[in-house]
């Protein structure tokens, strides 16, 4: 999917990498507007061309035709429109590529993809795991499903051409294609041609597609302590070195990611387009169509070549690349809701609904007083008086006597930190802050990511593209793209060796490459391998572990102490866990209960959402949208507090943030 999503609560305060999974802060209550998306195609002027589109994503036009969905955006079914924003292949698929040479893979299930025509007929049967879109003539395909994933390719009658063998491709391009020789941990990288002949041999840590005769390729080991990048010719040799990573070049430039920033660099590696912190947009896509998406504070456009916006900012929820001449723009539309906190009676004790609420900390909640783009943020006590007035544009989480707050819109606001009462301690200055933790705090300077004192100074200087939270007296931190752990003064306890890293908790902090991850303990040692499936920090001495019959939960040895059969889980706490029983990840559908640590089901799966326990009590939904109410259970699965609100936050400190869509409460 080439689209570019707008996060649906801008005042959580995130770091801007992937790498370093970011900590949430500030509001958590899922937002409870009333939401309508829709469609629209524009030129390359910027000016509609089709209006109206009841679809929740339309992709980038192939071939004259896109991808769109009906229904949500995660789990609506995927089918295909043409320029006129008519439906040419129905929406009954869970998921499809672009058209490429004709045709498109799409998928019966998540198991099963085929290759349809434009009619939507099926020309190539769904007897694929996985599938990509074709390129010169072939198209990935994926004979076995996880762990024992192996990638060859098919032509277009569906003949095998080249069989499965890797354990990941990339695309052909330029006759060439990217294939990974070894397993995903401790594979490389090199490049075969049509015939499946080995034209460059595998030695890469990573590999992208070539494009315009280049491709890049990551040339560091693990020991490195940044990650090393090149561009190479297609005999291998290397055509320049860079300085920070890039997918690929478009349009005769490629967009690419540093510590200090991103840029358009030329097939020489000369910058043409530069794009430090605090610039005007920052940007997002590679060139398509001679422009290239950017996002512009909560909103989107588009620059030329020159670096110029000449599209935008646009209102809009998520944006397409242009191709074939239009784009797409996902509109939303919204009444807005009312929000208020609750006592555990389920009392209402805001005498004034706000515009939107989160999480009380240190015995302080924030209030936004206003819409979501001109309103306010403030906090109150657990009485409802206003302790810090709302005059800021973002917040975050109060930790240790601190808080931050922002001036200005996402992309360029200046961070300081104030006191619990409101005071300035440390003056705006920073981007992208992090609440403090054992004394420190990460904040972005121009130069990098760096961590600073309660007094505002610097102390470990800014040389990270991200770092995490201080916990057990370490932190992550993203080196060019790979994961390591330093102490509070700044020196590596852990090399920068992992694609992935979060937190020490009980002594463990979980690692990852790739889809595998594992733990390590304070030095640096695997504990336990990497092979479980997005495994999370222990919480209650339990860890949640997946693989490919579901999720379940380890403990400090890696055993598997509550066997995988999970849709999905949440963490331990106050005793007891979240489980999701039938549906799909990241889709809707199945039931909800709660287990205590030996697996037995203690609270019966009867809910359609859970959330964990805190304070003594759970929120939970009986109901879909749009009829969804939420209340609070108890750990016997009792509700307290029956169903009545459109969204609900965990309690913390006696309190819970709640919401209505209209009208608000009735007192």
């Amino acid at each position: 999917m080439r689209y570019v999503l707008l996060a649906a609560v801008v005042a959580l305060v995130l770091i801007g990498n992937v790498s370093c999974a970011p900590e949430r802060q500030g509001p958590t209550v899922q937002a409870v507007d009333k939401v309508v998306r829709n469609c629209e195609l524009i030129d390359s002027t910027g000016k509609a061309v089709k209006s109206g589109l009841p679809y929740a994503i339309v992709e980038e036009f192939h071939d004259g035709i896109a991808l769109v969905r009906v229904g949500s955006w995660q789990d609506g079914k995927a089918g295909y429109v043409d320029k006129t924003g008519k439906l040419v292949i129905q929406p009954v698929y869970e998921d499809g590529s672009y058209f490429s040479e004709g045709l498109a893979a799409v998928a019966k299930d998540y198991d099963h993809w085929g290759f349809v025509d434009k009619t939507g007929k099926m020309v190539i049967g769904a007897i694929y795991a996985k599938a990509g879109w074709f390129s010169e003539g072939l198209a990935p395909v994926c004979a076995e499903s996880h762990p024992a994933e192996r990638w060859g390719f098919i032509d277009h009658t569906g003949k095998l051409v080249i069989r499965p063998q890797y354990d990941a491709v990339g695309e052909f391009s330029d006759d060439l294609a990217p294939v990974l020789v070894g397993n995903k941990i401790s594979g490389k990288w090199g490049y075969i041609d049509k015939t499946g002949k080995l034209v460059i041999q595998p030695q890469f840590r990573e590999a992208k597609s070539f494009s315009d005769g280049l491709a890049f390729v990551c040339t560091s080991t693990p020991d490195d302590e940044y990650s090393k990048w090149i561009c190479i010719d297609k005999t291998g040799k290397t055509a320049f070195e860079s300085a920070a990573f890039a997918e690929g070049f478009a349009d005769g430039l490629a967009l690419v990611w540093s510590g200090v920033g991103r840029a358009f660099i030329d097939k020489t590696g000369k910058e043409i387009i530069s794009n430090p912190p605090g610039s005007e947009y920052l940007l997002e896509r590679n060139f398509s169509g001679g422009l290239a998406v950017v996002s512009v504070g909560r909103r989107f456009g588009y620059i030329d070549k020159t670096g110029k916006l000449v599209i935008g900012p646009l209102t809009a929820t998520a944006v397409s690349d242009l191709s074939e001449g239009v784009a797409a723009v996902a509109r939303m539309s919204t009444k807005d809701g009312t929000y208020g906190y609750i006592d555990k009676a389920g009392k209402l004790i805001t005498k004034t609904p706000y515009d939107c609420v989160g999480v009380a900390y240190e015995g302080l909640a924030p209030v936004r007083v206003g819409d979501r783009e001109t309103g306010k943020w403030g906090f109150v006590d657990k009485a409802d008086k206003m302790v810090v007035e709302p005059k800021y544009d973002m917040v975050g989480r109060p930790s240790e006597g601190l808080i931050p707050v922002g001036f200005g819109d996402e992309q360029q606001a200046k961070w300081g930190y104030i006191d619990l009462t409101g005071k300035m301690v440390i003056e705006p200055q920073f981007q992208w802050p992090r609440a403090f933790s054992e004394g420190l705090a990460s904040v972005r300077v121009h130069a990098g990511t760096g961590y600073i004192d309660k007094t505002g100074k610097m102390v470990i200087e800014p040389q990270f593209m991200s770092g995490e939270a201080f916990s057990e007296g370490l932190a992550a931190v993203d080196c060019n793209y790979k994961v390591g752990f330093i102490n509070a003064t700044g020196s590596f306890i852990v090399r920068p060796a992992y694609d992935w890293g979060l937190h020490f908790s009980d002594g463990l902090a979980t690692v990852g490459i790739e889809q595998k991850s594992g733990f390590i303990d304070r030095t640096g040692s695997i504990v336990i391998p990497l092979q479980s499936r997005g495994a999370r920090p222990f919480s209650e001495g339990l860890s949640a572990a997946g693989d490919e019959k579901g999720w379940g939960f380890i403990d400090k040895t890696g055993k598997m102490v509550v066997q995988p059969k999970y849709t999905e889980v949440g963490d331990f706490s106050e005793g007891l866990a979240w489980v999701r029983i039938g549906g799909m990840r990241e889709e809707g559908g199945g039931q909800w209960g709660y287990i205590d640590k030996t697996g037995k089901m203690v609270i019966p799966a009867k809910f359609r959402l859970a959330r964990d326990f805190f304070d003594g009590l759970a929120a939970v939904s009986l109901t879909d949208m749009p009829d969804e109410k939420w209340g609070y259970i108890d750990r016997t699965g009792k509700f307290v507090i029956q169903p009545q609100f459109d969204g609900a936050g965990d309690f913390s400190g006696g309190i819970a943030g709640v919401g209505w869509k209209i009208g608000g409460p009735s007192r």
